[in-house]
């Protein structure tokens, strides 16, 4: 094991040796008033980024190879101030490797995070939803349950369905780094209606929109995903939904809440990334509004009762 670490090593340091000797030629043979010291940086760190072992080895070769080159040009005149600079020059060279090994392995880390993200979010998109929906499909048949019950239990199942494509959306969007959007002109009152239209009980729905089309330039796709996040987070907790459609001042105004919600929507707040308190579909949200180059607020009531989201997307 341990001669195969050094091998290991030598291998990796090898090509970088051969630079540091070439800079410790050029070093010797050139005047001492050229300064070479910060020229054996360039093997160093390539040699640190493929092992740490291995930077440390190019980093004794550079010590010594500096070292040398400078004790045959220089006369020693203060032996002290010499011993000095050498070893502050070392210093810097381990400094150097120490920091370089640890930016590999910290991007090494971040890889791996980010290919077991990719693996949750396949599991998420491929291999969660088929069973809930069986899970909803069989609860319907069910013998010897009752009706209300097998409807609450397969709202509930159709609810983890939801949530899962959510988690599994955000979680693309965040890793792509951004969003292609689309964009044409897009009617955003329509899009409302046909929110109502896709809802399990319309009666409990109420909308306040305009009668006149109100368009944007937006990508619908994602603009309809963005509604319908914030529909469905809201309605998980409200017995009945307000939608409200209004433009102000160049900017398009949607605002989802429990229709019995007393907090006033001057209220609401910034919806934040960092916030724990926010859920997968208000992130979901918050993602698809700002990439239309707007922002997403938000306000709670206590104890759970309802709670009110605000898209605020220019025209």
């Amino acid at each position: 094991m341990r001669l195969h670490k050094v091998t290991s090593t030598i291998r990796d340091a090898a090509p970088w040796l051969g630079l540091t000797a070439v800079i410790g030629l050029v070093d010797y043979v050139t005047p001492s008033s050229y300064a070479f010291a910060s020229i054996y940086f360039i093997p160093i760190f390539p040699a640190a980024w493929r092992s740490r072992a291995a930077g440390f080895t190019v980093a004794a070769a550079s010590s010594l190879a500096w070292i040398g080159s400078d004790y045959v040009q220089r006369p020693v005149n203060d032996p002290v101030a010499q011993a000095w600079n050498y070893a502050t020059r070392i210093v810097v060279f381990i400094l150097a490797v120490i920091l370089a090994s640890t930016l590999q392995r910290e991007q090494h880390r971040i890889g791996e995070l980010d290919r077991q993200r990719r693996s949750l979010l396949m599991l998420l998109e491929h291999e969660v939803p088929g069973p809930l929906r069986e899970l909803a499909t069989e609860l319907r048949t069910l013998p010897g349950v009752p009706a209300a019950t097998a409807d609450r239990l397969t709202k509930r199942s159709e609810q983890l369905v939801f949530l899962s494509d959510d988690l599994a959306s955000l979680g693309e969007l965040e890793a792509s780094g951004g969003l292609n959007l689309s964009k044409r002109s897009t009617n955003i009152v329509e899009m409302i209606h046909e929110l109502r239209a896709g809802a399990s009980d319309r009666r409990h729905v109420v909308l306040t929109v305009p009668v006149a089309p109100l368009r944007l330039q937006a990508d619908p796709d994602r603009l309809r995903q963005a509604l319908d996040a914030m529909f469905r987070e809201v309605s998980e907790t409200a017995e009945s939904v307000s939608v409200d459609c209004r433009s102000e001042r160049g900017t398009a105004i949607v605002s989802i809440g429990s229709a019995t919600m007393t907090v006033p929507a001057s209220a609401a707040t910034e919806v934040r990334s960092d916030d724990p308190a926010v859920g997968a579909r208000t992130q979901l949200a918050r993602v698809l509004v700002a990439a239309h180059g707007g922002t997403l607020l938000g306000a709670r009531e206590s104890l759970g009762r309802g709670q009110r989201l605000i898209a605020r997307i220019p025209i």
